[in-house]
């Protein structure tokens, strides 16, 4: 009957000392607060982050509140575009972050142009001077 008395007392004894660090008796508290530091998570370009805060691992109270840090939006970087020629490939014109690298519109490939001779007589290409008879 002794070792039932003498449970209930220390099970009691640690109820009260789980109930010290509760909200609703803060004036009253005697929760020796453990800090634990909420580290801060630095936004991005399409997500929030959050300031660096902390809470109490025993009883859970938030000592500094995390307050959320907007996102920062894109940089945005405009990629030229490329002529093609009559050997090359072109490039449209197309973006992407700085900060990221998202691309935030692709470029496209142009084909590359055709060989036109519309004056014979210099027999060159109208679009890139190559002589035309030496094109295969």
């Amino acid at each position: 009957m002794k070792k039932v008395i003498l449970i209930l007392v220390l099970a009691l004894l640690l109820s009260l000392a789980l109930v010290a660090c509760d909200d609703n008796t803060p004036e009253t508290s005697v929760c020796d607060h453990q800090i634990v530091i909420d580290e801060a998570v630095p936004a991005t370009c399409t997500e929030n982050g959050l300031t660096k805060g902390s809470h109490c691992s025993i009883c859970g109270e938030i000592l500094s509140a995390q307050e959320i840090v907007d996102a920062k939006g894109h940089t945005i970087i405009t990629d030229e575009a490329v002529a093609p020629t009559c050997a090359t490939t072109g490039l449209t014109e197309g973006s992407h972050c700085s900060i990221c690298g998202e691309i935030l519109v692709k470029q496209e490939i142009v084909n590359t142009l055709d060989h036109i001779d519309a004056n014979p007589i210099d027999n060159s290409c109208d679009n890139c001077s190559a002589d035309v008879d030496s094109i295969t």
